[in-house]
Parts: C-alpha cells; sequence; structure tokens
C-alpha cells in the first residue's frame, strides 16, 4: 500500500508480486525498485505508479537492492546466495557473482559515489571495489549485522549489530 504522509492518506496499491514484499529502495523521487520473496524486482515510476520493468534472474526470494547513485545500475542480493548487478536502462542483469564469504547476503549499499558498495552477511561486512568487485576490507563482528550505511565516501559503513552494539 502506498500513502502520503503529508496528507495522512492511501493513494494506492503495488499488487504485481506473488509474495512478501521483501524490500523497497527509493531512485530520487522519480522510480522506486521493490524485491520480493517471488524473487523479482519491480521498477515502478512514482508519478503515476505505473511498472516500467520487471527483473527477473535470482532463482530465490529477493533480500536487498540498492540503486547506484546515477540511477542507471542497481545491485541485488537473494538467499540463493547471488550478487546481480543490473542495467536499469535496458532491464537486463549484466553481471552476478557468489558472496565469497558463501553466505546469503542479507544487505547491501552503494558508497555515495558508487565507485563501492558494501555487503553484509551474518556477522561480517565487506567492502567492495563496484568496477573490478574485489574485496577492499573484510570486517568480522562478535554479533551480527542489523544495518549499515556509509557516512561518507571514505569512513567506511557504520553498522548496528545485535544486542544494541554500533561500531
Amino acid at each position: 500500500r502506498i500513502f502520503n504522509l503529508k496528507k495522512r492518506t492511501e493513494i494506492g496499491s503495488l499488487m504485481r508480486h506473488n509474495g512478501p514484499v521483501t524490500c523497497l529502495r527509493f531512485h530520487q523521487t522519480s522510480h522506486l525498485v521493490s524485491g520480493s520473496d517471488d524473487a523479482k524486482l519491480l521498477v515502478w515510476r512514482t508519478r503515476d505508479w505505473q511498472c516500467l520493468a520487471q527483473l527477473e534472474g535470482h532463482t530465490k526470494g529477493i533480500n536487498d537492492c540498492d540503486v547506484h547513485p546515477t540511477g542507471r545500475i542497481m545491485i541485488s542480493t537473494a538467499r540463493d546466495s547471488m550478487v546481480k548487478l543490473w542495467d536499469m536502462v535496458k532491464g537486463d542483469c549484466v553481471f552476478s557473482f557468489k558472496n565469497p564469504l558463501s553466505a546469503i547476503t542479507e544487505q547491501l549499499r552503494w558508497s555515495p559515489s558508487g565507485q563501492r558498495f558494501s555487503l553484509a552477511s551474518q556477522r561480517n561486512l565487506s567492502l567492495f571495489e563496484a568496477e573490478s568487485s574485489k574485496v577492499l576490507l573484510a570486517l568480522q563482528h562478535d554479533r551480527p549485522v542489523l544495518c549499515s550505511a556509509f557516512v561518507s565516501e571514505w569512513q567506511g559503513a557504520p553498522r548496528g549489530g545485535g544486542g544494541g552494539v554500533v561500531l
């Protein structure tokens, strides 16, 4: 369901998925990407909530996605342990790889410049160079990583762990 928070009214529903929606990610104010347990990613135009593309390639439910700062590419991860890079203009998967930690990636984020991205899996957080998918940094924690975000391009990804620990 979609709500206008200023007016406090419901303005519609997005009913194209065949399973629970597991992630939502806006690109600016013009587009929204939704991922679902049905293993599909849908790209919506927010002006009229028209579905512009259905991206298929994962074999299990979507865990997370993030749109590159340019809006031209997107990265996604699912319970199939795959990380996929999508061309948002063509709607095609252009690159995919299995998480090198052999774990299901639960969340991922682009850095502000889009030159790097992070993957969080269970108690691990890894930072990758986008162009080569080379691991730049791998951190292991005592507790599960529940959330992460880039503060700036070079300050890494602060992360929240189980038990209320912020690292």
